[in-house]
């Protein structure tokens, strides 16, 4: 087995990160605030509908429910302890690195979302780091 290029994996993300809406871009952005990463499905999802749309219809919450399955099926998101979590400490694991999806999205529109009160971007990253350090020789 072959080891891809650190060009091949950025161009495979650049990809990968291109496919996601706005709305699935938001929701990985959001999980990277711990107030919104610990909450309850329900509340993470009413939270999302109030700060994305600012309304509540079925129709957004069929949206809202399809987004969260396709970040689960991509493997950007999983369910722990009843909440959902970004995937993924190793920046060159493209298929199941929610977190490097979510600083990619954050890094894209730091400004909206710093005024919408996601200024933790960076910070986060910081603090997955020294949670996950990579091992020596690596």
């Amino acid at each position: 087995m072959c080891a891809l290029s650190t060009d091949v994996l950025r161009a495979l993300e650049k990809i990968s990160f291109e496919k996601l809406s706005e709305l699935q871009k938001f929701i990985l952005v959001a999980l990277m605030e711990p107030r919104y990463a610990a909450a309850r499905p329900r509340e993470f999802a009413a939270a999302i509908r109030r700060l994305y749309w600012g309304k509540d219809t079925p129709n957004i919450r069929k949206s809202l429910s399809r987004a969260l399955q396709r970040l689960e099926r991509r493997g950007y998101i999983i369910r722990v302890d009843r909440h959902w979590q970004l995937t993924g400490s190793d920046p060159f694991d493209n298929k199941h690195n929610g977190l490097g999806m979510a600083f990619l999205a954050w890094a894209q529109r730091i400004e909206l979302y710093a005024r919408m009160g996601f200024p933790r971007g960076a910070p986060l990253l910081a603090e997955n780091k020294q949670r996950h350090p990579r091992p020596k020789g690596d």
